[in-house]
């Protein structure tokens, strides 16, 4: 819901939570506990999701080493991924979360920049349609922030991004003026 919450049209059913390390693992303990929240754990050959015993650690596989390790639960239909933040970045887009009215809620949200350099990092497929609707629907001025907040962090990131953003200028050309 990060990139909803920035302006950026898309469908997702999962929600992305980022905490510090002792907090994630407090949080999703107190919701499988005492809220019946359901620990998952992800089933690499069936490329899913399943049912786990416990909040069960799932390290995302990382260039960089700062991507979080996540706790994924399910609540209904719904994916919840607790990140925990291991510094670096990740420790900057927490101090740095904008609060934004999301659904009618005002939330802290992460940095731009900082969403889609997790997103660019993760190079799933899904992450990867996410950066290319930002790309397509937000104004350049906010996608220039958060390239300038990329790059802060991770300069060859940034000339990544801004290579992704010249492609889907060039697809999708936006009119004048």
């Amino acid at each position: 819901h990060a990139m909803q919450a920035h302006g950026v049209p898309r469908g997702t059913l999962d929600v992305d939570v980022l905490l510090s390390e002792a907090d994630a693992t407090l949080l999703a303990d107190v919701l499988v506990a005492e809220r019946g929240w359901a620990p998952l754990r992800w089933d690499g050959a069936a490329n899913c999701y399943v049912r786990a015993h416990g909040p069960t650690p799932h390290e995302i596989p990382s260039s960089s080493g700062e991507l979080p390790w996540m706790l994924p639960l399910a609540v209904g239909s719904a994916v919840v991924e607790l990140l925990a933040a291991r510094g670096g970045r990740l420790d900057s887009a927490l101090a740095e979360s904008v609060w934004i009215r999301h659904r009618g809620i005002v939330v802290p949200v992460a940095p731009l920049g900082a969403v889609l350099a997790m997103k660019a990092e993760a190079a799933r497929e899904k992450d990867d349609a996410a950066i290319s609707q930002a790309f397509e629907a937000l104004p350049r001025a906010a996608l220039s922030k958060a390239l300038r907040w990329v790059e802060r962090w991770d300069p060859a990131a940034a000339d990544d991004l801004r290579a992704r953003a010249e492609e889907v200028a060039l697809r999708h050309p936006r009119p004048m003026g």
